[in-house]
């Protein structure tokens, strides 16, 4: 019993947040009669607010320098790089010692 409690709990907290999201999506993004949509009314200023967030916040030199430069990133790039060197270049060519170049 307890877990059929918890199943429509989740259920019907997941329709209600499902719902409410919806509507306040299409409230903001939509134009309802005079009064408009949030977005749509201050569109040009809403679109130049997101684009400075993301540059100054999100994706710059910065975070992307330090995304470059973490070792988890660079092992997965020179596996990468070695594996399409083996698979492609080095099965096409006899001359190339691959291993070489590690």
């Amino acid at each position: 019993m307890e877990l059929v409690k918890s199943i429509l709990a989740v259920i019907g907290g997941g329709a209600t947040g499902y719902i409410t999201n919806d509507y306040a999506v299409k409230m903001i993004f939509r134009k309802y009669g005079p009064l408009g949509g949030m977005i749509i009314d201050t569109r040009e200023q809403f679109v130049e607010s997101v684009s400075e967030l993301v540059e100054r916040d999100i994706i710059n030199n910065r975070t992307i320098e330090n995304e470059l430069s973490k070792y988890e990133f660079r092992r997965v790039f020179y596996n990468l790089i070695s594996d399409v060197l083996k698979k492609y270049l080095y099965k096409n060519t006899d001359d190339i010692d691959i291993e070489s170049f590690a």
